[in-house]
């Protein structure tokens, strides 16, 4: 899609065109503005900008479609036939997202009862009793040592009574008895620590991995930064970030530098299906101050920085790390399946804009965004949602919340919930 096309919606949205109305504060598409888009030779646009407004209607459960029977073309004929069949609904006052959705819903009507997706916590197995009967706050134990101990002894009861609960599984149990205790202090602090650096390893918690090393090695993995990762050269590998913690017995050196150590934290990037990871730096503490910040050498793929990949060797402790960050994403070293209908999921999404398609997904977003004004969800004035405002708001509201990537929601549906919380209604 060329510049002058994208030039030329921008025309659309922002000079008044002979007796054309006006779209209102904050919306992209009126009925009438997107009917002569689609009479332009660059449809494209439009068709685009419906395929965000579907998703968002599938992600709602409005309406439901087998795959093969919403291709880009029918959604706009759809579209058409519904605003020929009511000519009310072309009045400035509702977005063309708003009337396309009550067409697809009609077009595509569900005949079964609609299940709304469950949350990561909703999944979540139950909090073992007798774990929960044990638990002392924090703050209550006399010292730094004695909570070592009662957290190690914690993470050791869940994994042996819930042993297929995954790294995030862990944080919510832990997280959870901290509020039913009543563990104000210990709240108070892990607030105070997000977000955290990288730098400093206290404001992590660190759940321990088992590892078949030396004896007095311990290998532990963060709740911080375990979120999906987009490669583009592996769009579609489910990849995660994690944050890894060695640490040793005895003070040791680095074999270049000669910095003494005892701890060393990895911020590594884990390729689930193919057992593979990328360094992305290495941090050397010794008694708990940092020694040596050694960040590896990177190179861009269009503007993700990449970083070099190597094989995980067997019997390392980056091959004990995989398979807990991999499950912290719902991944199994396959990819997850699209559901029917569809045509983008966060993750297969976010690998379309991370290949420089950009204005392919800012135009998507804006049927989500649209349909989002059009319900009364969102609410913003014109100039304050601009194309590459939207895909950032979906972006860090997607990287704030990685339990949202879950391949049974669409990235418009993910979306719209970014509008609303970016762009919320006073009235």
């Amino acid at each position: 899609m060329s510049r002058l096309v994208f030039a030329s919606l921008a025309l659309i949205l922002c000079s008044g065109i002979n007796a054309q109305p006006q779209p209102l504060p904050g919306r992209y598409f009126t009925p009438a503005t997107l009917l002569m888009q689609m009479n332009r030779p660059n449809d494209q646009l439009a068709l685009v900008y419906l395929m965000g407004a579907y998703d968002r209607t599938q992600d709602a459960g409005q309406s439901c479609a087998q795959r093969g029977t919403t291709t880009p073309i029918l959604l706009a004929k759809v579209v058409s036939d519904y605003l020929t069949a009511h000519p009310e609904l072309r009045s400035a006052d509702r977005t063309a997202a708003g009337v396309a959705a009550q067409a697809f819903a009609q077009y595509w009507p569900c005949h079964v009862a609609s299940q709304p997706s469950a949350t990561a916590s909703e999944s979540l197995p139950t909090m073992p009793a007798d774990l929960d009967d044990q638990f002392v706050c924090p703050e209550a134990l006399s010292n730094d040592q004695a909570r070592t101990d009662a957290l190690r002894a914690f993470f050791n009861g869940i994994a042996r009574e819930v042993p297929h609960a995954t790294v995030l599984d862990f944080v919510h149990f832990r997280f959870q008895m901290l509020q039913k205790h009543g563990c104000k202090q210990t709240l108070q602090h892990l607030e105070a620590a997000v977000p955290p650096t990288g730098d400093e390893p206290g404001q992590k918690t660190w759940l321990p991995v088992q590892i078949a090393g030396p004896p007095g090695e311990t290998l532990a993995i963060s709740d911080v930064g375990l979120v999906p990762v987009i490669d583009p050269r592996f769009p579609a590998e489910p990849t995660v970030g994690a944050y890894v913690k060695l640490m040793f017995p005895a003070p040791r050196e680095t074999n270049v530098t000669h910095v003494t150590y005892d701890t060393v934290i990895s911020h590594n990037i884990y390729y689930c299906g193919t057992a593979r990871y990328a360094l992305v730096e290495n941090d050397y503490f010794l008694s708990g101050k940092q020694t040596l910040k050694d960040p590896s050498p990177s190179t861009y793929v269009g503007a993700t920085t990449v970083y070099a990949i190597d094989p995980i060797a067997a019997g390392s402790p980056d091959a004990a790390v995989l398979p807990a960050a991999c499950r912290a994403i719902g991944a199994s070293g396959a990819q997850a399946p699209v559901p029917v209908g569809r045509y983008f999921t966060p993750e297969n999404f976010g690998a379309q804009i991370g290949h420089g398609n950009d204005q392919f997904a800012q135009i998507y977003l804006m049927g989500a965004y649209d349909l989002t004004q059009d319900t009364g969800q969102s609410c913003a004035q014109r100039g304050t949602t601009t194309p590459v405002l939207l895909e950032k708001v979906y972006s860090d509201y997607l990287i704030a919340h990685p339990e949202l990537s879950y391949a049974d929601r669409t990235a418009a549906g993910i979306a719209a919930q970014a509008f609303v919380d970016y762009w919320p209604c006073h009235k």
